[in-house]
């Protein structure tokens, strides 16, 4: 079943893919906490 992730273990593509899928969830959370932290800043200055 979990083929695909010892097929190429010492490939050049599997280090770019995991750097790659780590930089997007980075960027995933730097996008929720920007949004929540947007929020934030709107519900504390209720005009």
């Amino acid at each position: 079943m979990s083929d695909h992730t010892t097929n190429s273990t010492n490939g050049p593509g599997v280090n770019y893919a995991h750097y790659y899928g780590l930089l997007a969830a980075i960027w995933s959370a730097a996008a929720v906490l920007a949004v929540l932290a947007w929020m934030h800043y709107r519900a504390t200055r209720t005009v």
